[in-house]
């Protein structure tokens, strides 16, 4: 699917994820007062963030790599063709 980059400011990203039915993290909402809102979406899969591939990653994993990186902005990697 196609990709876009999402700029995500230093502080949480205010998104929640899920593991798809291959086990694999989605974003599954975005809260309205998110700095990322209308840009991640539900169903969107984030593939890299600075450059490290989180493509494969669970949602427990995905979940404490974005945490350990919350204190630098963020480039993301997204791509939306999941549903959530």
């Amino acid at each position: 699917p196609p990709t876009r980059k999402v700029i995500a400011p230093p502080g949480p990203l205010g998104a929640n994820f899920v593991s798809d039915e291959d086990g694999l993290a989605i974003c599954s909402k975005v809260k309205p007062e998110s700095s990322i809102a209308g840009l991640l979406l539900p169903g969107d899969r984030i593939l890299a963030c600075n450059g490290a591939d989180t493509s494969q990653l669970n949602h427990d994993q995905l979940v404490a790599f974005l945490t350990d990186q919350k204190d630098a902005g963020r480039e993301l990697t997204v791509a939306s063709a999941w549903t959530a």
